[in-house]
């Protein structure tokens, strides 16, 4: 895949592109993005990039203008990334919940609960996109139908508004 810079760019926008071992985030930049049996790997000629891998430590691995960053391939197991993408789920929607009725968070500041509910979902949005990466690799049956299901609830998940808040007039 080569990107190109300008394609409808707006701030705050970002594409992501999903792989069963990782997904690439960027703005507005000109990339080369490869996956094959090697691995996946991220060339960035103008813009910078962000490779998030399902690990622990994983997310935003930057990928400097004029940078390059190679993913070894590893095996991917479809229900592991799916577990991950529905932890990651929850986690969002409690930080949301946080944001929409903080409870006794509410001595946090809102820009700082704000802040974890956005990189709450932008990991989520990763990690499920990998997970539907990943679905793509099992073979067609129920088996397949139950974690497509399962996917489905997750990404309704993350990108919901929380049940049981209270909406807020001004």
């Amino acid at each position: 895949i080569i990107t190109t810079t300008a394609a409808g760019a707006r701030p705050g926008a970002e594409v992501l592109i999903a792989t069963p071992i990782g997904a690439v985030r960027y703005g507005d930049a000109k990339l080369r993005v490869k996956l094959d049996t090697h691995g996946l790997d991220v060339a960035a000629d103008t813009g910078d990039a962000f490779v998030d891998l399902p690990t622990a430590t994983g997310f935003g691995n930057r990928v400097h203008a004029g940078g390059h960053r190679t993913v070894p391939f590893r095996r991917t197991d479809a229900k592991e990334l799916l577990a991950l993408c529905d932890a990651a789920a929850h986690t969002a929607e409690d930080r949301a919940r946080d944001v929409l009725d903080p409870g006794p968070a509410q001595a946090t500041p809102l820009g700082v609960r704000a802040e974890a509910h956005v990189k709450a979902r932008q990991v989520a949005r990763s990690l499920c996109a990998m997970a539907r990466a990943a679905l793509g690799t099992v073979a067609a049956g129920a088996s397949r139908d139950d974690l497509a299901a399962a996917l489905d609830r997750a990404d309704a998940t993350w990108r919901g508004v929380p049940h049981g808040t209270v909406s807020r007039t001004p």
